[in-house]
């Protein structure tokens, strides 16, 4: 089994992790203007990256962007590791490739912890991708803990480039935002991410 087998439905039963509503994601969070660069790539290529039937085409053109003006916009203080193979336990089922893996690491060669964040993108409905999401978070917490490193959440992040979607794992509690967020609100999905990636 890896990543890519596992539905919320699976996560909740093997990691007897209980689903709690997250409306107060976005209390507190300010708001992350783009840079020039970002936005005027996005301005040109939105439209295109929409119309492509490929996660992988919509990862290149409109998460990964982001992500980099996020770590830019951080002093390259994290990394954003991309289709990296994460086999953290084979017997759990915890292995395989993650989308992006958010490291609060300025290493741009290995992946250390901690991990802060899981991030993965979907060219579909992204309620599809919780349970995927939510065992890449688990993995990260077991992987932070076997390199002696803690800390209180780790979020994920589902989002089919048009509509972004968080989620926060705290000890056994799995809390997801009810209403994801359209790609118009993209200063305040901004803000939320440098928020999570960099605190």
């Amino acid at each position: 089994m890896s990543y890519n087998k596992f539905t919320l439905e699976k996560v909740v039963e093997q990691f007897k992790v209980d689903t709690l509503s997250w409306s107060d994601c976005l209390t507190g969070v300010k708001e992350l203007q783009p840079s020039a660069m970002l936005k005027q790539f996005l301005e040109q290529n939105h439209e295109w990256a929409l119309a492509q039937l490929t996660e992988k085409a919509r990862s290149e053109l409109l998460v990964m962007p982001i992500l980099a003006d996020i770590r830019n916009q951080a002093n390259k203080q994290i990394t954003i590791f991309s289709g990296k193979t994460f086999d953290v336990d084979s017997k759990l089922g915890l292995k395989g490739q993650c989308d992006f893996i958010v490291s609060k690491s300025s290493d741009i060669f290995v992946l250390r912890a901690p991990i802060a964040a899981i991030v993965e993108a979907k060219k579909g409905a992204i309620e599809i991708a919780w349970g995927q999401c939510a065992a890449e978070m688990i993995a990260s917490r077991i992987f932070n803990e076997k390199h002696d490193v803690k800390i209180p959440f780790i979020y994920g992040v589902v989002t089919s480039g048009d509509y972004w979607q968080f989620l926060k794992l705290d000890q056994n509690t799995l809390y997801i935002q009810p209403e994801p967020l359209h790609y118009d609100k993209l200063e305040l999905i901004m803000g939320f991410l440098y928020k999570v990636f960099t605190e």
